[in-house]
């Protein structure tokens, strides 16, 4: 009787024994391992990727996706400001002797008689001053819609008194400042060429 169950019990060990190895070798290891048996048994069989949203993969493909969007994204910036002006020279000048920006060479179209120069600043931003045959020239009311100055950065407080005092030893009109505004600016005001306005900040 008692080895009767010994024999028994070792037919159950081999049974078992053999079930694994078989599984061992057909799914490659056991189902709870990283790399699992049963895990390579469902992604071999079942290939439709909505049943794996979090695959390796289909997150590769999201940040594709997600770089793509980026890539559409317009960075805007001004590229430049156009001003007509009546005295095409003088408000070139005016910007170099100043606000020590540099002007191009000029453009001219002989067919229409239009003008104009880019002034370029330290940090790249533009302006360009414009002239052709036929421009209205209305009064400019400090207080009113649309154009009001165009604010340049002096690095420092004693640069904007330096500047200011210079304008305003030379006769251009100090609207106001160099004081501290509400909002915590360091500015001035100034009327400078065809009585535009101007800001000097620090």
């Amino acid at each position: 009787m008692g080895n009767a169950v010994v024999i028994l019990v070792l037919i159950v060990l081999v049974f078992f024994g053999a079930r694994r190895i078989y599984r061992t070798v057909r799914y490659g290891g056991s189902c709870c391992s990283s790399g699992g048996g049963l895990d390579k048994k469902v992604r071999v069989r079942d290939r439709n990727k909505a049943h794996y949203p979090f695959s390796y993969k289909s997150c590769k493909e999201r940040q594709k996706q997600t770089s793509a969007k980026r890539r559409r994204v317009i960075h805007m910036v001004i590229e430049h400001i156009a001003m007509y002006v009546s005295d095409l020279e003088s408000a070139r000048d005016f910007c170099v002797k100043y606000l020590g920006g540099r002007s191009n060479d000029g453009y001219h179209n002989t067919g229409t008689g239009f003008r104009s120069f880019f002034i370029t600043f330290d940090d790249g931003a533009r302006l360009e001053l414009m002239n052709k045959p036929g421009l209205e020239d209305p009064e400019k009311p400090l207080n009113r819609t649309g154009y009001a100055h165009i604010a340049f950065s002096m690095g420092s407080r004693e640069k904007v008194d330096e500047v200011t005092a210079r304008l305003k030893a030379d006769g251009f009109e100090v609207v106001s400042g160099p004081r501290t505004t509400g909002d915590g600016y360091y500015e001035s005001c100034v009327v400078v060429f065809e009585g535009n306005q101007i800001e000097l900040t620090e």
